[in-house]
């Protein structure tokens, strides 16, 4: 039952039990009881304008609570005249103009916030108390190449970077390593927020960064290796010509000459291995043209024909029935398919098959083996600078090909499939 009710029940009862008693007092005495009826119809109005002005601060206050509930802080109350309501009214006023102060400053601070998290050039992940997603910037979208983020948990994602950052602990920082080329640096912090630990990731891309770095440290090297060596694998070969020329005549020196020939190829060899570093410092940026990468392939498979015979490989060619036009340099571009192939056949070595697909909607060429594939302690170190797994390689025809690819800004990635294939994507 509510105040206004009980106080209403209370007065008409008052008034009633006076009425009665009047009555049985002055019922021969009517213009006395008609005087004091007055008297209590002027007492009822009274109390009634009193129960008015006791229950309007609870109206007040109960104004002011719906307001606070639906966050409305534009709403102010008038002074009534009224000394002691007119008190609360200034207060109420006074804390409503602080609240709308402290909202709008809240708000810009959210909006700021959000807006430097979105626009960050860090990918950021910010998870709930249970590690599910609840904020996801436009740049750790791009690294986990998905576009729904919130509402999942990172090992629920179908990504090699999201699983490698499911598995840190709080406070760790590691450098991840994706299809052994793109390299992540990923802290995991962690903070309180309305009594519940929450997780936070910042991922940051070191891969162009690295690679810049990664060739300015090799290619000095390699030019002053390259000087050197050549300098001195000229002169040395000159004076071995010599001394094979006219040091060692007659038929009994004829196996000291062999032996000279022999340190000639070799340091010729040696001269040529620098050479091919030095030539891969030297790339030159491509020449852009429009190319159909359908009969660039074909020219290049009849190339390689031969010597896939030899080996029992077949090519299953796959590609688009119309060209498939993009936009790069061709010199370059075989290079990059050349290795390719030399690689998946060196994989498969004997009896397999290269399957070669193309597609014109944002041009992709895929070219795919069933050879050895790639384990996967060599996985993330593919692309990187001097490795390899065959015992006289040198290690840079991967480097050639990222080189080549990432002035041509393609996406690429090699790896090996579930399915037992190992391929090489790349899109135009």
């Amino acid at each position: 039952m509510s105040l206004r009710i009980k106080y209403i029940l209370l007065i008409l009862v008052l008034h009633g039990a006076i009425t009665i008693l009047l009555y049985l007092l002055l019922k021969e005495q009517k213009s006395y009881f008609l005087a004091f009826e007055i008297l209590i119809l002027i007492s009822l109005f009274i109390s009634f304008r009193l129960l008015n002005t006791i229950l309007q601060p609870f109206r007040l206050i109960k104004s002011g609570r719906d307001t606070m509930l639906e966050e409305d802080f534009t709403i102010k109350f008038n002074e009534t005249g009224t000394r002691e309501l007119d008190d609360l009214i200034v207060v109420y006023n006074n804390m409503i103009d602080r609240l709308r102060k402290e909202k709008t400053r809240t708000e810009e601070q959210s909006y700021f916030l959000e807006d430097l998290i979105e626009n960050s050039p860090l990918g950021m992940l910010i998870m709930d108390y249970e590690r599910t997603i609840v904020i996801a910037n436009r740049k750790v979208k791009g690294f986990l190449e998905e576009d729904e983020l919130l509402g999942l948990k990172l090992n629920e994602i179908q990504n090699g970077l999201a699983q490698e950052i499911a598995t840190l602990k709080v406070f760790e920082e590691k450098v991840i390593t994706v299809d052994g080329l793109k390299k992540y640096k990923c802290k995991m912090h962690q903070l309180v927020h309305k009594g519940f630990a929450r997780q936070f990731v910042m991922i940051e891309e070191l891969t162009g960064e690295l690679l810049e770095a990664e060739k300015r440290a090799f290619g000095k090297v390699i030019r002053m290796m390259a000087h050197e060596v050549n300098n001195s694998m000229g002169a040395v070969n000159s004076i071995l010509e010599n001394v094979k020329e006219y040091g060692l005549e007659g038929e009994e020196k004829k196996e000291m000459k062999d032996y000279m020939d022999i340190a000639i190829e070799r340091n010729k060899a040696l001269g040529k291995f620098t050479n091919n570093f030095a030539e891969f410092i030297r790339l030159s940026q491509p020449l852009i043209v429009k190319l159909d990468l359908n009969q660039l392939i074909n020219q290049l498979v009849d190339y390689m024909k031969l010597s896939a015979n030899e080996r029992n490989i077949k090519f299953d060619m796959r590609i688009f029935p119309e060209p498939v036009i993009v936009l790069a340099d061709k010199i370059q571009m075989e290079q990059v398919i050349s290795n390719i192939f030399k690689n998946a056949m060196e994989s498969i070595d004997r009896n397999g098959h290269i399957r070669i697909t193309t597609q014109p909607e944002k041009p992709q060429l895929i070219i795919a083996d069933n050879g050895a594939g790639i384990s996967i302690e060599n996985a993330t170190q593919l692309f990187s600078p001097f490795f390899s797994t065959k015992p006289a390689g040198q290690g840079i025809g991967l480097m050639l090909i990222r080189d080549i690819l990432n002035n041509h800004k393609a996406e690429y990635r090699l790896f090996s499939d579930n399915d037992g294939w190992t391929k090489f994507e790349i899109g135009f």
